[in-house]
């Protein structure tokens, strides 16, 4: 025995393991006459049904064109029962792609009707064992396939009328909620077309519920199905896919009655039979013609070049910046040749900037204002109309504002001022909405330099694009209050008092009203509860000036009145005597001299001077 195959001996075959390119194999079996023997036609039906199974496995609504392509490359007319098994199968496992596959056993039915007819008598043979064997997750699934076949019009509307009645004749609970959930889905495409039949179906649903025979569940489906019968199956709208592959005027429509005693359900077609060497080659001849006149009829082109055509009209995406760049040349060369801002809001509009990209086009606008000499309102302008245009365009300026104020410390002064003035332009005019104030926080901790000119600058250009009288009742109204409690605060002392001194300092102290009497009344509460401590021990009330409680220091309050509160600790448990109290007297005396010393002292009226002097030299 030799390993050339042109050499092999009669009656010898190859048995050997070395592997054989496919031409000099195919060559080897036309000289030898071995193309059409049963060994051949065997390897090619299992290359059949394996490329149609695993063709069907990865089918979805993405790759629904490139999955029938496939399938049309095999001939479908021999191996439609494997087909028609593999779709059975498929959509039994997964019902969620009943859709999906349903379309596709359209598109095939409208060019090969022979393989709808052979998959509704399965199908109707299916519903017919399952429910003779009580099997309801078969029967319920396969009733959702027909009635997605009777949207496409694949199936004959009369057939659902059918299994309706005879499902309500054999009255169960089971069979009336399989019969409901056959009707949610095909209910919309029956009352275009057979109205009449269905009001006959639902009129029995009534005549159901009033006899009160089945149990609370069903009684609940028939009311609800009532329902949305009333409201026409709004809520079960017909699910006709976006990719239209086929006209459903042109689809060829099968009846079967389900009440036959046999069905023919074409077993043979599920298994491999040998056939004449010369019949099997005309079937794959004519199968070839009708393949190439399928492909061109659904997409205009023949079998070889359908990969090609399938690659060019696939989408190519650019992952570089490239395309950012060509944007940002567009979006400069509208600006720089706009005479003024409004047919620059046009140019802009005009480019038709997809959503991924407002936001650079944001940042550009941005950008360019920033690198200015001087600030120039035009791109305040033009911001201000793309945000009152478009919703896209004020989410991604909200967003640069957030992100600008957290990197503030980069920007250079002279960008800084534009950039603040830029935001204070469309926060004055509402055209970014003012809850994104709460990520600023005033404070001597949150803040460093620049963030506090970033602050200074916003409000000032605020006040002059407003009023000082505007912005203090926009400032306090009910929407903006809320997001400023980190710029006025409520609870902090030292914090209110650093936000006083700030407005100040900057010529805003009007807009800090509020805060002062905050303040104010914070003050009078802690002396008051110092007035308390006091008389609980026995020593005589301080009265402290309310009009000088700016100057009372923090830390000598706490330090003395812990002091206060050790002493009266020790009264209690000592029980001292008469004499020795006025010792104590004396001793609690000598405690408010000290407490009136740490206050005069720290709350120097020098001091405060020096501190705000600092404070305007850090400005």
């Amino acid at each position: 025995m030799t390993n050339n195959p042109d050499e092999l001996a009669d009656g010898e075959t190859r048995i050997c393991s070395d592997y054989i390119p496919p031409f000099k194999k195919k060559n080897f079996e036309v000289s030898h006459n071995l193309l059409n023997n049963r060994e051949h036609q065997k390897k090619l039906w299992d290359r059949l049904e394996k490329n149609i199974r695993g063709e069907i496995n990865k089918l979805n609504f993405s790759n629904i064109e490139q999955v029938l392509i496939n399938i049309l490359k095999n001939n479908i007319i021999r191996g439609r029962g494997i087909l028609a098994n593999c779709i059975i199968r498929a959509q039994l496992s997964s019902h969620s792609y009943t859709a999906v596959i349903c379309y596709l056993s359209a598109i095939i039915n409208c060019n090969i009707p022979d393989f709808g007819s052979l998959l509704l008598r399965r199908l109707i043979n299916q519903f017919r064992i399952s429910y003779s064997k009580g099997d309801k997750y078969v029967c319920k699934h396969t009733l959702l396939f027909l009635a997605q076949l009777i949207n496409q019009k694949v199936v004959h509307e009369l057939i659902a009328l059918q299994i309706c009645l005879f499902l309500i004749e054999k009255l169960t609970d089971d069979s009336i909620e399989i019969c409901i959930d056959f009707i949610f889905e095909c209910g919309q495409f029956l009352l275009e077309n057979t109205p009449q039949g269905l009001n006959t179906i639902m009129n029995k649903f009534r005549r159901i519920l009033q006899e009160g025979k089945l149990n609370k569940k069903t009684n609940f489906l028939i009311e609800r199905i009532l329902k949305e019968r009333r409201d026409n199956f709004m809520n079960y709208p017909i699910n006709n896919p976006e990719n239209e592959l086929i006209d459903l005027n042109d689809q060829i429509t099968h009846f079967f009655d389900i009440l036959d005693g046999e069905i023919d359900i074409q077993d043979e077609l599920d298994h491999f039979i040998e056939t004449e060497p010369n019949v099997f080659e005309e079937e794959n001849t004519k199968w070839d013609e009708i393949s190439k006149e399928l492909l061109s009829g659904l997409y205009g082109v023949t079998m070889e070049d359908t990969e090609e055509q399938l690659i060019k009209n696939d989408p190519t995406i650019d992952l570089s910046e490239k395309d950012f760049v060509i944007l940002r040349k567009k979006i400069y060369l509208c600006i720089m040749n706009s005479l003024n801002y409004e047919e620059c809001t046009h140019r802009l509009l005009k480019l038709n900037i997809p959503k991924d990209q407002i936001s650079e086009t944001c940042a550009m606008i941005l950008d360019c204002c920033s690198m200015e000499r001087t600030y120039q309102k035009f791109f305040s302008l033009v911001a201000e109309r793309l945000c009152i245009i478009k919703k896209e365009y004020q989410e991604s300026f909200a967003k640069l504002f957030s992100e600008n104020f957290e990197t503030v410390h980069r920007l250079e002064t002279n960008r800084l001022r534009h950039v603040t003035k830029f935001y204070s332009y469309l926060l004055s005019k509402d055209a970014i909405p003012w809850n994104l104030l709460f990520i600023v926080k005033l404070s001597e901790k949150d803040t460093a330099s620049s963030s506090r000119i970033f602050i200074k600058i916003l409000f000032q250009e605020l006040s002059y694009n407003m009023g000082i009288k505007n912005l203090d009742i926009k400032l306090n109204s009910s929407e903006v209050l809320p997001f400023t409690e980190g710029i006025f605060p409520k609870e902090n002392i030292s914090k209110i008092r650093f936000s006083i001194n700030f407005f100040t300092a900057i010529g805003l102290g009007a807009l800090t009203h509020k805060l002062r009497n905050t303040l104010s009344n914070i003050e009078q509460q802690q002396t008051s509860r110092l007035n308390e401590l006091c008389l609980s021990s026995g020593i005589d009330t301080i009265q402290v000036d309310i009009s000088n409680s700016e100057k009372i220091s923090e830390d000598a309050e706490i330090i003395n009145t812990k002091c206060l509160d050790t002493y009266k600790n020790k009264m209690e448990q000592t029980k001292m005597n008469s004499n020795y109290y006025k010792q104590s007297k004396e001793y609690s005396s000598s405690c408010l001299e000290d407490l009136s010393n740490n206050l005069i002292f720290n709350n120097g009226i020098n001091n405060q001077k020096r501190r705000n002097r600092s404070f305007s030299r850090e400005l």
